[in-house]
Formats: C-alpha cells, structure tokens, sequence
C-alpha cells in the first residue's frame, strides 16, 4: 500500500492486484497502436497502461500526450 496522496507508477512487468480496479481506453481516442490479441489499454489509478487482460501483467507503462500540448 502507498501512503495517501501518492501514486503507484506501473512498471512492464509488474501485475495489478485483483483489488485494484481499472478502466478501459479506447486505443484510437488517443491515437494508440492497436494491441494484440488479448491486450487492452487501461486507465490504472491515473497511469496509462498496456495490460495483458488475462493475467493483468502490465506490458508497457504508456505516457499519454495532450493534444493541445502538441
């Protein structure tokens, strides 16, 4: 567990736990590749990650960027 107000950064390789839920992302509402089979793209605690969905395994920790920053 981390102390309130501070946020767990996912790392490839690491699971999410059972206990912590996430969102889907819609990979083309950010302009995302399209995932293989069995991955999605999800909205964990604020952190954007590419998750293998059967085992939660983060793939790739994803940096998203605002278009009116481009």
């Amino acid at each position: 567990m981390h102390p309130p107000g501070h946020r767990k950064c996912w790392a490839a390789g690491e699971y999410i736990p059972r206990d912590i839920d996430y969102r889907r992302i819609c990979y083309g509402d950010y302009d995302l590749p399209r995932p293989q089979p069995g991955q999605i793209y999800a909205d964990v605690g604020g952190d954007t990650c590419l998750l293998a969905e059967a085992t939660r395994r983060v793939v790739e920790a994803v940096i998203l960027v605002d278009a009116a920053s481009r």
